[in-house]
């Protein structure tokens, strides 16, 4: 049987990938593929139910014919993106720098910062007295708007305020999408 791959309606604005590498989805296709290959009676009616989501559940009719490309867009429709290349391409964006602790590197210092260790508190806080939400590992901190100067931000950036200035669960992850473009190469080509 010729199946191409099936198109489906992807998120128009995917999840940020906080903290999850290229090696993190390869890994996740890896143990799909071999769950295909292997047909695993016990695992078969998870599989089915997951495959039948995107109309796929083809691919039992004949696990040896499945490529580990094809597993790999299957990865990037179950994330939210339309292909396994535009989930490569927002990946190696994200991590071109570690947003998990960019914000407290050396150099962009020297505010009195709000720090919390659930994202809640500090949303609570954000929305109480503004400023920034900003992640750290596993922490969250707010920060005063000033911050953004550092960044080489104007205060009144339209891109920010798109985002709520919530760095961790932004309004529109599209314009984060452009804030982190700015930000990759403004601080990757002073390196």
């Amino acid at each position: 049987m010729n199946h191409s791959f099936p198109q489906r309606n992807t998120l128009t604005e995917p999840a940020i990938l906080l903290g999850k590498n290229l090696n993190f989805y390869k890994a996740q296709a890896a143990k799909l593929h071999k769950q295909i290959k292997q047909s695993d009676l016990i695992l078969q009616s998870d599989l089915n139910i997951r495959l039948a989501q995107f109309n796929m559940e083809y691919w039992l009719e004949s696990p040896s014919t499945v490529k580990r490309k094809q597993v790999l867009n299957l990865i990037a429709l179950e994330n939210g993106f339309a292909n396994w290349q535009a989930l490569k391409s927002r990946v190696e964006l994200e991590t071109a720098l570690d947003f998990q602790t960019f914000f407290c590197r050396h150099g962009l210092g020297g505010y009195l910062n709000h720090w919390f260790t659930n994202y809640a508190e500090a949303k609570a806080h954000q929305n109480a007295y503004g400023g920034i939400l900003l992640p750290y590992r596993q922490q969250f901190f707010v920060t005063p708007i000033n911050f953004l100067d550092k960044l080489g931000f104007d205060q009144s950036d339209e891109e920010w305020r798109a985002i709520g200035f919530d760095w961790v669960v932004p309004k529109s992850n599209r314009a984060k999408l452009r804030i982190i473009k700015t930000i990759v190469t403004q601080f990757t080509s002073e390196e």
